[in-house]
Parts: structure tokens; sequence; C-alpha cells
């Protein structure tokens, strides 16, 4: 079974907003929007969204926009912020599944799902679909996968020899369990069997994008 899975749970501090930030209208529609898009026109069997309590809205919204999508609601409670924090609290709901991450919070073009056939068919655990984020640096913005060393780094202070930077990523079920035990998810990349591929031809990040307003 191949799921969705969608880290909503962020308070978006940085831009300082009422609302929730998936909920940011980008290229005229929730950007979250773009997100269930791709992973739905991928065919995936169900969405998991990782929420917290004061995020009502965002959990009606998707009810509301897409009844006909299996969406099962995760809330996180405790610390919020570290990404790996919310990939653990899915875990349960991610049992057993290959599952295929987006952030709620960007745009990507095209759909990076439907350029390959997944992890498992390449004898690797997790598949990182990248953008090449040469322009500007932006590669100090986000995680870079560093070929030649076989490692991710987290927005590197320093130029690596890779411009490649993974804004999607593709598992399975062992990688899942792994989530599970490692302290950040850059950790347990690095543990991991993976490949990285750079299907991603446009990455927008709201976080980068002053101005925007919420639906």
């Amino acid at each position: 079974m191949a799921v969705g899975l969608l880290p909503a749970a962020g308070k978006a501090t940085r831009l300082g907003l009422d609302g929730p930030k998936e909920l940011l209208v980008h290229r005229g529609r929730p950007v979250i929007d773009h997100s269930v898009e791709h992973l739905v026109g991928a065919g995936v069997e169900a969405l998991v969204v990782v929420s917290r309590p004061g995020k009502e809205a965002l959990v009606q919204h998707l009810r509301a926009t897409w009844p006909t999508v299996c969406i099962e609601v995760v809330q996180q409670h405790g610390p919020i912020g570290a990404l790996s924090d919310a990939l653990r609290c899915a875990a349960p709901a991610l049992a057993g599944c290959e599952v295929q991450l987006l952030f709620p919070d960007t745009y990507l073009d095209p759909n990076p799902f439907l350029a390959d056939s997944g992890p498992a068919r390449h004898g690797a655990e997790l598949e990182l679909l990248c953008h090449d984020a040469a322009a500007e640096e932006r590669w100090r913005h986000f995680g870079v996968v560093d070929l030649a060393r076989r490692r991710v780094v987290e927005k590197p202070s320093e130029h690596l020899g890779s411009t490649w930077c993974w804004g999607a990523a593709w598992w399975t079920p062992a990688f899942t369990e792994r989530l599970r035990r490692a302290a950040t998810i850059t950790d347990a990349i690095n543990e991991a069997a993976w490949r990285a591929s750079c299907p991603i031809e446009r990455y927008e990040d709201i976080g980068l994008r002053p101005g925007l307003t919420v639906a």
C-alpha cells in the first residue's frame, strides 16, 4: 500500500502568520493543494497529515476540498518544529506502507513521483527526489545531497561539490522503522541505503517568498 505523507504541524514562526501557512495562496490556490494533487495523481491510497491542535482550519480545508480522498490526521503534541519529531509521530500510521513524502508549504513541478518506479525497485530503502539549487546559492537553505561522499548535509555553509537538494522522498517500510530510531531525518538518511534522482525542475518554498495571503 502506498500512502502520501504531509507534515503540517509547523507554527510558521518565521512568517508571522495567524493562520496555517499551508493555506497561503500560491499560484492561485492554497499551497498544500498542489502537494495533494501530486500525491493523488501518483496513485496513493491514503494521505497521512501530521497536524497539531490549533490547525483545525487546515484539516477542515482538506476534507472539504478533497472529499473522496482517505485522509488520516495524526496530531503532534510536545515539541514542534523538528521534522524528525513529526515523522516519528506519523510512524505508526505508516507501518508496512510505501511512503511518498511532500512538504505542504512548497510548490514543485513536475510531479516527481511520476518520474521513477520507487526505491524498492532499485534495491534501496529510500529515493531522494531532488531539485538543482545552484541559482543564487539556494542550496544553503536545503538538505544538500553530496553524491561523491554518499551523504546528506543540512543547510551547509560551504559548497560541497553538489547543488542537488532533496525536496521530496519515497521510501519503503524499512526506512520508516529507521526513522523511529534516528535523532534526525538527516541521520536516518545517512544510515540508509538510498539513491537520488533529480526530476524536480521547479521548487518554490513559500517560506522564502514573502507577501502571500492566507485563503
